[in-house]
């Protein structure tokens, strides 16, 4: 007799479908979108207040929810919802249902890899896509038969989800002081220091438009091949492939001029603008894709200050600010070109590299610890 029970996902958790026309009446005063939203962590930390900004948003939430972005479900974003407000419609609201005996597991679960993975799997839509909650609620998950054993399972994660919070401030504080340091080197407004425009950083054609529609089908990608590097993969200087499409090495071959280099950067050219991934020597020969563009500096020597560049608050709201399109920013590599970068000494492009990738090791250490966090949930959950 097994001591686990497979369980739908809608036969334990509901929707909730809460609505108000003026939420300052109705007594609420904060407000959450998506931007408020961390991936992969249960609390948030960030909201917007409805006097000042003025949402337009009617969903309601309440203390306990839980806030599920329904929108490119890929970041994973879901968290707990310590207070009364409004949200998003592009925010799922939900609830456990009376049917699970310990209703605290819920979050844990909806954090789980196998729910994630069903979330993305169900989701429509290419630039953007969506999930729903008549797709999750299909979604199938293990969880122990005995009262006993489903406390003594959340007492686990309770433990260690305290791991990935302490790992969590951790990463806020690293950021903070990158955030700081980035201030005082790249400021675009500091008139004591020089700026070259990124085109002039870049080889001849080093600005790249990734393949049109036209010059890579659908029916061209397959289980197995080259990676095909989309805006999804991008974050803030990784590249994450792991579920990236893959075309096999005839149609890569075809498009080798969008094949991409050990030192190359790859920006998202519509959606969260400012994301990028830094071409790493696992990624070569991989494609620059669709949505992409590629930015092939002259000098490899300075990839380091690139990545420390590209990932400051400047540099991100530059770009933001110089994108076209009115319901969707839009880069292109004329644009792209124009980024102001600081042209400084070799020794000082060094000294930032330096420093910067002292922090990008502590970072990343820390990141580390939260990824073996989430594996333990993974597997207390799946065991």
């Amino acid at each position: 007799m097994t001591d686990k029970q497979t369980v739908k996902f809608g036969d334990i958790c509901r929707e909730v479908k809460l609505t108000t026309k003026d939420p300052i009446t109705d007594g609420y005063e904060r407000y959450i979108g998506l931007e408020h939203l961390d991936s992969g962590s249960l609390k948030i930390k960030r909201w917007g207040m409805i006097t000042e900004d003025n949402p337009s948003f009617t969903r309601v939430f309440k203390k306990g929810h839980i806030l599920l972005g329904k929108r490119r479900p890929y970041l994973k974003k879901a968290a707990i919802a310590e207070f009364d407000g409004i949200c998003s419609g592009d925010i799922i609201v939900m609830e456990p249902k009376p049917s699970l005996s310990v209703p605290e597991l819920l979050p844990f679960l909806i954090q789980s890899e196998v729910f994630w993975n069903w979330a993305i799997k169900t989701s429509s839509g290419s630039l953007s896509p969506r999930t729903k909650f008549a797709s999750l609620s299909k979604c199938e998950l293990n969880i122990p038969t005995e009262f006993k054993k489903q406390k003594s399972l959340l007492s686990l994660l309770v433990k260690n989800q305290d791991v990935t919070s302490q790992a969590d401030l951790a990463l806020i504080d690293a950021s903070l002081v990158e955030r700081v340091m980035a201030a005082s080197w790249f400021s675009t407004t500091q008139k004591n220091i020089k700026h070259k425009k990124l085109g002039q950083l870049a080889e001849k054609n080093g600005l790249q438009t990734g393949p049109f529609g036209s010059q890579l089908h659908a029916n061209e990608y397959s289980e197995n091949g080259v990676p095909v590097i989309m805006p999804k993969e991008l974050g803030f200087g990784l590249v994450e492939i792991n579920q990236s499409a893959k075309i096999p090495e005839s149609v890569a071959d075809r498009l080798a001029r969008h094949r991409l280099e050990e030192g190359d950067f790859v920006f998202g050219r519509r959606g969260e603008i400012g994301r990028f991934g830094y071409i790493s020597a696992e990624l070569k020969g991989a494609i620059c894709g669709t949505g992409c563009l590629r930015f092939r500096p002259k000098d490899k020597n300075l990839s380091g200050f690139f990545r420390a560049f590209f990932r400051s608050q400047s540099a991100i709201t530059w770009l933001n600010n110089n994108a076209v399109g009115m319901t969707m920013l839009n880069l292109n590599t004329e644009i792209l070109g124009e980024l102001p970068v600081p042209a400084l000494s070799t020794e000082d492009y060094k000294k930032i590299e330096s420093v910067f990738e002292i922090l990008e090791a502590h970072s990343c250490s820390l990141s580390r610890s939260k990824e073996a966090s989430l594996k333990l949930m993974n597997a207390l959950i799946n065991g």
